[in-house]
């Protein structure tokens, strides 16, 4: 069974100014439900916390947007590509050190969706993200 993703193109297109043709839509549509699984699977409760109101759903949308851009920046520059320099065109490429995944929440973001001490029950552990 897959669950329906967390966000829509719509969310990504408002957040990047842009309108998705054709093969990028497809595109677009793969990294949201790849988004959509990284956050679920990253953060225990997340479905139930937007249904009853301890998440807000602009901050989901909005994180998974990110994630989203980020992977259409990645493929757009080239995969493991790290910095472009012009005028005469230089490209240097990621060795050991870059993301395994294009698709990927940073720090920052898996605590906005976390609950804190303050938001989660007696018993929620935080596990660390390696």
């Amino acid at each position: 069974m897959t669950a329906e993703p967390l966000f829509a193109i719509d969310d990504v297109q408002e957040y990047s100014g842009e309108t998705y043709k054709d093969a990028e839509i497809t595109q677009v549509t793969r990294f949201i439900a790849r988004a959509s699984a990284k956050m679920r699977s990253s953060v225990a409760g997340l479905d139930e916390r937007l249904v009853d109101g301890r998440l807000d759903p602009e901050t989901v949308k909005g994180i998974g947007a990110a994630m989203v851009l980020r992977a259409l920046a990645a493929m757009r520059r080239g995969i493991d590509v790290t910095r472009t320099e012009y005028p005469e065109i230089s490209e240097s490429y990621g060795g050991s050190g870059t993301r395994a995944s294009l698709v990927y929440l940073t720090d920052d973001e898996l605590d906005e969706l976390t609950d804190t001490p303050d938001t989660g029950d007696a018993f929620t552990i935080r596990t660390g993200i390696a």
